[in-house]
């Protein structure tokens, strides 16, 4: 029945004139899995999600040879360029970093303070530049209302990875003292290796893994 289901739904897209489709799977579905690859599925991506849940007291490390500063929300060009280089080309070649997902209408930036007082929450955006280039971006949701969590994403040249993971990350976790003390959800790709270590070493453990599946027409 699901073999039927899957190939129906990849049909179906082909009909409409897609070029792919993509799917994400638990990485402990092994039957699923096996049965995507099966069909021609392609694994491009696996992305490991993370929870803390004791807040460790840490101290900022320095930005050395790169400018850290407050991001606005509108700067959504500088952060999708980023997103172009961060992602590796074989993710792209299944799932292309579009411009339209980084985009923040007008109407967005009016009402972005007035929703974050609403979900009582304040969201940090950090962009690291090297000679005017954005080289990291992190970005943290820290929620002042009980029973949620806070939320941390991280956005890093290659080329950059060394040098900013871990600054990028304790800054994170060091304006996290001042909140309450509730779990922070982040997630990392599964190859990126030097985040997944650096997360675990200040107390983050792995939730889940999905792996990234595709089928190009």
């Amino acid at each position: 029945m699901a073999r039927q289901l899957v190939t129906r739904a990849v049909e179906h897209a082909k009909a409409l004139a897609a070029e792919a489709c993509v799917l994400e799977v638990r990485s402990d579905n092994a039957p699923a899995y096996n049965l995507y690859r099966s069909l021609g599925f392609v694994h491009y991506d696996s992305i490991t999600q993370l929870k803390l849940e004791n807040l460790p007291e840490v101290q900022v490390l320095p930005f050395e040879g790169y400018r850290l500063r407050w991001m606005k929300i509108g700067e959504w060009p500088a952060r999708y360029r980023l997103a172009l280089r961060a992602t590796p080309a074989e993710v792209q070649a299944f799932l292309p970093v579009n411009e339209v997902d980084f985009r923040v209408p007008p109407v967005v930036r009016l009402l972005d303070p007035l929703v974050e007082r609403m979900q009582r929450m304040k969201t940090y955006r950090w962009a690291v530049e090297k000679d005017g280039l954005l080289e990291g971006y992190a970005n943290l949701d820290a929620r002042s209302a009980q029973k949620v969590t806070h939320h941390m994403s991280l956005s890093i040249a290659p080329e950059a990875k060394q040098a900013l993971t871990e600054p990028l990350i304790l800054l994170a976790l060091h304006l996290l003292q001042a909140y309450p003390r509730l779990n922070l959800l982040t997630s990392a790709r599964r190859d990126d290796v030097l985040q997944l270590e650096l997360l675990k070493r200040y107390g983050f453990t792995e939730i889940d893994v999905n792996h990234c599946l595709g089928l190009k027409f």
